[in-house]
């Protein structure tokens, strides 16, 4: 807020201002609680730009790839993928990955919902189809979840 106030200390010393809760204060007052809130006001707005980019990275970061598995080294922590188009794809899995499918639902008319693959990644097969979604980490695609299309077989 630029302001330039009057030259005459008279009408310099009559400034009043209003503060958020309609209270007249003197212009000395005035001005701290005014600077206060553009304090305030800055720092939110630093918080709010800083908490999107954020989100905008991670949105950026992730990546999905629907294919049927070519082959699973466990012991590497390795999977490669043979996607639509023909193209094979390996990628590491992170030691936290995440393996699921979606289930059928137990009640005509409701939802299924996600349930983990049982074995975890012992529980995939070479030729499932599955949806693998990756993460940057060191500029390297990490599969973090793996998402098997089709129900286990039991």
């Amino acid at each position: 807020m630029l302001f330039h106030p009057p030259k005459n200390n008279r009408a310099r010393n009559a400034l009043h201002s209003v503060d958020g809760f309609g209270t007249m204060l003197p212009r000395d007052q005035a001005t701290k609680t005014d600077r206060a809130c553009e304090v305030l006001i800055m720092r939110n707005s630093i918080v709010a730009i800083i908490f999107a980019m954020t989100l905008g990275v991670v949105a950026v970061r992730a990546e999905d790839y629907t294919g049927k598995i070519k082959s699973l080294d466990i012991k590497k922590s390795e999977i490669t993928v043979t996607t639509a188009e023909g193209k094979d794809m390996t990628f590491p899995i992170a030691k936290d990955v995440s393996v699921f499918y979606e289930a059928k639902p137990k009640k005509k008319g409701q939802p299924g919902g996600l349930e983990p693959v049982p074995g975890g990644l012992g529980g995939l097969k070479v030729g499932n189809p599955v949806t693998i979604t990756t993460e940057k980490k060191n500029e390297i695609e990490v599969a973090s979840l793996i998402k098997l299309e089709t129900e286990p077989k039991k």
